[in-house]
């Protein structure tokens, strides 16, 4: 079966973009306002570090940087502002809010932080309705991204995931829409080309870095539609030049600028050698002397060998600058040769998907409320379990449109890899692997949808051969 809902007559409705966009916002604006303004203050006073923001994140220090930052604005003039990469794109963007409503709070920054949350609700929604053929049922698949607890704290801190989350979510779509099968239109052209743009205006402020590791995903994704592609290539067609040339624009727009600012972050070359790091990683994190120290070149493989080994020391790097934390994965485990990374993939496959693990739910926390966010991470992480089983029945029943479902999960699942390889800790894990762990998530609850519909015994084979997305470009 190929298909199993047909194409739902939409058309006396409001556009269900929209309805998706505005309903996320206004819900998440609701919870914002009340973790900054009561949760924190006056249920939980214990966890509140001042201004409504939670003890013992990033978003306290980003704060006073941008208080500080507006004040000097406010009395030099917009002189004093600094812009990324001279200064965090988070504290840039909050130290401007701040000076132009001479309002130096958090809570000011809320509706531009869901609004943006909310444009990845609408990325991830119309993903899913590519996929699943169903806005009933891509409703459902964005349940997790929206009302998870782990959302919120995306949306109502300062920090930099929100923004990277849906300039993300925007890339991914653009990569879907370009392997949606039939006519391809210069509408769907300048649709991938600004979803693009917009994706790297909201990156490369916050991590220009996190630009490079998605380009491995996306041509990733992209390489399964070339070679579909080519499996049922017939003649050249304006609709599949157009494609091709769009598939290349996406790529080039996301990838200059990842490489113009390859200095920027985890994947650039490093001043220190991997031997100066790993020598004073093994003293004060490893606490093992007897560990290789230097990388084993592979020198037939020589360019991919050489990203391997920036990968591998800037994890050695990770584990340097926070020995002591809490959540460290495998923090022994030291890379010293591609081989040795390609052995480890399963166990990073395994860690990106499942960790945090069990016995980490109830585990004692190193910070102020580590320990109540852990047991709302073994919550979300139970649910995860249940909603990634969905992926198997959705390939099964979803013949005909596998192609954008193979790219997605491709897309997902080759980026979590590689964060694990680079962020051995599974609190970082988990805020740079949300928009990739949400793609899954929503497929796996499209899938359990399908299966029950499945089992209804509704399987008209005429509506399976008619199938066709109820979301189109």
């Amino acid at each position: 079966m190929s298909a199993w809902v047909a194409k739902a007559d939409t058309s006396h409705y409001p556009n269900p973009k929209l309805l998706v966009f505005f309903g996320v916002f206004f819900y998440a604006l609701a919870v914002g306002l009340f973790i900054q303004l009561v949760l924190l203050p006056h249920i939980l006073p214990g966890l509140d570090a001042g201004h409504g923001l939670l003890k013992g994140g990033d978003w306290v220090g980003f704060h006073s940087d941008a208080e500080r930052l507006a004040k000097k604005i406010q009395m030099n003039g917009w002189v004093s502002w600094t812009r990324p990469p001279e200064n965090s794109g988070t504290i840039s963007f909050a130290a401007a809010v701040y000076a132009l409503t001479g309002i130096s709070e958090p809570w000011v920054l809320l509706p531009v932080y869901t609004a943006v949350f909310a444009i990845g609700a609408v990325c991830l929604f119309d993903i899913l309705c590519r996929i699943a053929g169903s806005v009933a049922w891509a409703l459902i698949g964005i349940c997790p991204y929206v009302f998870f607890a782990s959302s919120a704290l995306i949306y109502s801190q300062i920090h930099k995931d929100v923004w990277t989350v849906a300039g993300t979510l925007l890339i991914l779509n653009a990569s879907l829409i370009i392997a949606r099968p039939g006519q391809f239109s210069w509408r769907s052209a300048f649709s991938i080309v600004g979803m693009s743009a917009v994706a790297v205006a909201f990156i490369w402020p916050m991590r220009p870095y996190l630009l490079q590791i998605i380009v491995m995903g996306a041509a990733g994704s992209l390489t399964i539609f070339a070679f579909a592609s080519v499996r049922t290539f017939r003649r050249p067609s304006f609709s599949s030049i157009g494609r091709w040339m769009a598939t290349t624009m996406c790529l080039a727009i996301i990838a200059v600028p990842a490489f113009l600012v390859a200095e920027a972050g985890p994947l650039d070359v490093p001043r220190r050698t991997y031997q100066q790091i790993a020598k004073i990683v093994q003293r004060h994190a490893l606490k093992s002397n007897d560990r290789k120290s230097e990388w084993q070149e592979t020198s037939w493989l020589r360019g991919i060998d050489e990203r391997a080994r920036v990968i591998a020391l800037y994890r050695l790097r990770f584990v340097e600058t926070a020995p002591e934390a809490g959540s460290f994965l495998d923090q022994e485990v030291q890379l010293t040769s591609l081989g040795e990374m390609l052995a480890y993939v399963p166990r990073a496959l395994q860690i990106g998907l499942f960790a945090p693990f069990p016995d980490m739910w109830l585990a004692a926390a190193a910070t102020p409320g580590g320990g109540m966010m852990r047991s709302i991470a073994g919550f979300e992480m139970a649910v995860s379990y249940v909603l990634l089983l969905g992926i198997f029945p959705l390939w099964l029943l979803r013949r005909d449109g596998r192609v954008q479902l193979a790219a997605a999960i491709a897309f997902s699942v080759s980026i979590t890899v590689l964060l694990v390889f680079i962020f051995p800790n599974v609190g970082t894990l988990v805020r740079m692997r949300f928009p990739y762990q949400q793609m899954l998530l929503g497929v796996g609850a499209v899938g359990w949808c399908a299966w029950a519909y499945f089992l209804t015994g509704r399987r008209d084979t005429r509506v399976v051969k008619n199938f066709e997305p109820v979301i189109s470009n």
